[in-house]
């Protein structure tokens, strides 16, 4: 089961947001988003508020449970 939860704020990396969904920390759970969100590993450390400085809108990341 997956589920798309949205960006809404800037300097949010993947396992604060992971940690704040959940609100605990699973482990494996950066690495499986990371398999469900291919693109996402090369936005870098923090993940994009706003994809491509464009007015795409908010980033929005598929979660697995």
């Amino acid at each position: 089961m997956t589920e798309t939860v949205t960006v809404k704020s800037e300097g949010m990396t993947l396992s604060a947001l992971l940690a704040r969904h959940y609100r605990n920390a699973c482990f494996g759970m950066v690495a499986k988003t990371f398999a469900l969100n291919q693109d996402l590993a090369a936005s870098g450390p923090y993940m994009p508020f706003l994809r491509q400085r464009s007015q795409e809108g908010p980033t929005r990341v598929i979660l697995c449970h």
